[in-house]
């Protein structure tokens, strides 16, 4: 897994990516999807949990040192919440909740840069 993940979040989709490169201008993010399993339940109208979804997200996060979460909606503060509550020991690492709508993953590299704490001496140590 990666030191370095930001996740795209909406009430049906996750999209982690992970940063990987030698140097800063190599940095790109590698895309592991994750999805609600029954899109059907919220095309309904009816009110779904979404804690299963948001736990599979969760457990994809468990190695990754620092964590960016962003997105439209709501989702990325329900998803920081059941972090919080659920698995404080991932929650510890996320460095911050963003609103965003549809970013590029240019858009979210320049984030990425911004908001990891530790992204500068981890470049230092790749090269």
């Amino acid at each position: 897994m990666s030191q370095f993940a930001v996740v795209v979040l909406d009430h049906h989709t996750a999209r982690i990516l992970h940063l990987a490169g030698s140097d800063e201008a190599s940095l790109v993010l590698h895309e592991s999807p994750e999805r609600e399993t029954d899109d059907r339940e919220a095309m309904s109208g009816k009110s779904i949990d979404h804690a299963m979804f948001f736990d599979n997200v969760a457990k994809a996060l468990r190695d990754v040192k620092e964590i960016l979460i962003v997105g439209g909606g709501t989702a990325k503060e329900q998803f920081k919440h059941r972090l919080d509550d659920k698995f404080p020991q991932i929650a510890a690492n996320v460095v911050g909740v963003e609103a965003v709508n549809n970013p590029s993953d240019g858009e979210l590299l320049a984030m990425a840069k911004t908001r990891f704490k530790n992204i500068n001496a981890w470049l230092g140590m790749q090269r």
